[in-house]
């Protein structure tokens, strides 16, 4: 097989390379992370009752997910330049999604601008949804899916296709000093 041919299908497979292996490397494993988060919430939960120990382990790892999720999405639209357009509509779309659970989850405030204001409870599950097999959280009256955070996080990644990647993220740095 031509050298060429295997780069090509490589990066088919893994059209984040084109951008940075390290991402590649990222968003496979928080694709992983996610699927066990999603596990967690399946096996501990049935109709009306809930494993607190393994929701517990589902909010920690969710907690840690959100936020590499957030900074893998945060490098990616600061080289806005490295990709199409159309995909970086929907990083930046996606990050304003995971933005309203990073401060909270981060900081223990809310997000504010100049003005730091504290989270005077715990950022916590607002709703347990045994029929569903999620949680939420409630952060200034906008309810965060757990279930549906990690699904748009792989509708997003999980379908860049090479033509997306337009150049490696080096290239976003250009000019600067």
């Amino acid at each position: 097989m031509d050298e060429r041919n295997t780069i090509a299908e490589m990066l088919d497979r893994s059209p984040l390379i084109g951008f940075s292996v390290y991402t590649q490397f990222q968003f496979r494993t928080l694709s992983a992370v996610g699927r066990e988060i999603l596990d967690l919430l399946d096996s501990s939960m049935a109709e009306g009752s809930a494993d607190a120990q393994a929701l517990n382990r589902a909010y920690g790892m969710f907690w840690l997910w959100l936020l590499s999720a957030y900074e893998i999405t945060r490098t990616m639209c600061q080289a806005k330049p490295c990709f199409t357009a159309e995909l970086s509509t929907k990083l930046i779309a996606f990050k304003k999604r995971l933005s309203a659970l990073r401060m909270p989850f981060a900081k223990q405030e809310y997000e504010g601008g100049k003005t730091r204001i504290p989270i005077r409870t715990e950022a916590s599950i607002c709703s347990v949804d045994t029929m569903g097999k999620d949680f939420k959280f409630e952060i200034n009256g906008t309810v965060v899916s757990v279930r549906d955070l990690i699904s748009a996080f792989e509708s997003v990644f999980g379908n860049i296709k090479r033509e997306d990647v337009l150049s490696d993220h080096r290239d976003s740095y250009r000019g600067a000093s």
